[in-house]
């Protein structure tokens, strides 16, 4: 199977591809975001709160079975790719293998007898050197999130906060591009994202310091 190790140096190469709009994205369903874009509008009314909250639910509910699809397809990709010969994987079909996985992760959704659309999709994204094409989508969103997620605790209001927030997510992931380690670098960024003005770690922070879903997780209440 593929270490993990690997998984982030392949996903170094695509970073600018997703992540970047993905980190974006979180914004726009901030109350503070919405209520200024609702008074950009024709008619600048407020957002009323239930409402705000009917958008962020649903978000985080459609983005439950995006993260359970996504899983889904990344198991199967690397079930496909990672068969050894001679094992008892190896001798399980193409079909077998597709259902199998469906039933662990999209068991509301398992594709019909004879539907290999997952499977060609799988196939279709490794085609041209994308190795783990879809969990990069996946690393993609814990990276993002945990970014977002720092940037969030820092205060979305405190000025100072955000322009050292975002000149360090400059300095340290931006300018270099795929020519670094993302794991190395966000977690960099994690570790001064908790610090406070006096280089001390804020009792009160709970961003974690080191790159994992946690911060995922509590983003879409999942």
């Amino acid at each position: 199977s593929l270490s993990s190790s690997y998984k982030f140096r392949c996903f170094s190469h695509h970073i600018h591809d997703v992540d970047s709009i993905q980190f974006m994205e979180h914004w726009l369903f901030e109350e503070p975001i919405l209520q200024t874009l609702a008074h950009l509008s024709y008619d600048g009314q407020r957002i009323p709160d239930e409402i705000i909250k009917l958008v962020q639910e649903d978000r985080s509910t459609q983005k439950a079975y995006e993260t359970l699809q996504r899983a889904f397809l990344g198991e199967l990709e690397l079930s496909l790719f990672s068969k050894e010969e001679g094992t008892e994987a190896a001798e399980e079909s193409v079909v077998a293998t597709q259902r199998r996985i469906a039933e662990e992760f999209v068991p509301y959704d398992i594709p019909a007898k004879g539907d290999l659309s997952p499977t060609l999709d799988v196939i279709t994204a490794n085609i041209g050197a994308k190795p783990i094409a879809q969990y990069r989508y996946l690393l993609s969103e814990i990276i993002s999130s945990n970014i977002f997620c720092a940037f969030k605790e820092a205060g979305i209001d405190n000025q100072d906060a955000m322009k050292r927030m975002g000149g360090e997510l400059k300095r340290l992931l931006l300018i270099p591009g795929a020519s670094i380690d993302v794991k190395t670098a966000v977690e960099e960024l994690l570790r001064k994202g908790v610090k406070d003005d006096t280089d001390d770690i804020s009792s009160n922070k709970t961003t974690p310091s080191s790159l994992s879903p946690e911060s995922y997780f509590k983003l879409y209440q999942l």
